[in-house]
């Protein structure tokens, strides 16, 4: 029987829909009887699918990710074999119905300007102190969208309805006339023009530290609050600890780490979680990639790359 191998944990609704298409649903990789019947694994972002994994199923043809970030799959197995990624990119019109990222993004926004997380936590504390946790208007201020694709927008337009002036840079995109959005040349123009910047740069290799000591030195010298839910490795993290700690940066939110997952002590090896368990005064909120993490985006992205895999499963002879 044609099996699927599941990395992660995958809702019983779309365990039931490959069931009810006769597949094979199996959570464990260390049952020799199924190695040759394992045709697809489905995945997420918490395990990276290894070549090593991968070697252990001959006839696998597909790898499932209801996510949009392939970076944990080995692609240059994937190459090799001729084994088809199908991912949530592979679907774009439900892409565009999810807006729970830029929820996170407002969240972390709201943590490191306002406070909000800081004095919640005191407060269970049993402690009461208004005082101690005075923050800074949001209405009003400058915000720079540092890449302009589907979320970049959706964030651009939750600020212009919160009292912000948008600015834009996406080196990708000629916009130059979007209502309410002031694109510029550059994004050192862009990051020395703004009180917020928000990380929205896709996971291009190119896109490697693109966050670096020289643009952060644009920064103006009043400072500015960031805020990440793109990529961890979009920005090199130990320059970012350096504008944390010089006042450039003022706060910076984090939904995404360098080297997430990348293997059991990645976290605490991370050098932005290490600084902020050492320096508890740092202006630094993270959250473990929470952005699409809501369990109506969970169903939809589950049931779509699924449902995709059907379509593609029956164009395929194995």
């Amino acid at each position: 029987m044609k099996t699927v191998y599941l990395n992660e944990d995958f809702s019983q609704s779309s365990i039931q829909l490959l069931s009810d298409n006769k597949f094979n649903v199996v959570n464990t990789a260390n049952t020799d009887k199924i190695r040759n019947q394992v045709i697809a694994i489905g995945t997420k972002v918490s395990k990276p699918v290894t070549r090593n994994m991968m070697e252990k199923f001959p006839n696998l043809r597909f790898i499932l990710t209801p996510t949009t970030g392939t970076d944990l799959i080995d692609k240059s197995f994937t190459t090799v074999k001729n084994i088809k990624i199908i991912s949530l990119r592979d679907d774009p019109k439900l892409l565009k119905t999810f807006y729970s990222t830029r929820e996170i993004f407002l969240w972390l926004l709201l943590s490191i300007m306002r406070n909000a997380h800081a004095g919640a936590i005191s407060v269970d504390k049993g402690q009461w102190e208004r005082s101690n946790f005075v923050g800074t208007n949001l209405h009003g201020k400058r915000i720079g969208i540092l890449g302009f694709g589907r979320i970049g927008m959706q964030i651009a337009n939750l600020m212009i309805g919160l009292g912000c002036t948008v600015y834009a840079y996406d080196n990708k995109l000629n916009l130059k006339k979007i209502k309410g959005v002031n694109f510029v040349k550059s994004a050192g123009e862009l990051i020395n023009s703004v009180d917020i910047l928000s990380i929205n740069i896709d996971d291009a290799d190119s896109n490697k530290s693109f966050i670096n000591k020289k643009l952060l030195k644009n920064i103006g010298p009043d400072g500015i609050f960031m805020v990440n839910t793109a990529r961890g490795f979009v920005v090199n993290e130990l320059d970012i600890l350096w504008a944390l700690e010089n006042g450039k940066i003022l706060g910076y939110g984090a939904d995404v780490l360098n080297g997430e997952v990348k293997s059991q002590v990645w976290l605490k090896e991370n050098q932005l979680w290490e600084s902020k368990n050492r320096n508890k005064s740092l202006n630094l909120v993270i959250t473990p990639h929470l952005g699409g993490a809501t369990k109506e985006n969970i169903l939809k992205s589950e049931h779509s790359v699924i449902l995709k895999f059907f379509q593609a499963y029956r164009l395929t002879k194995i």
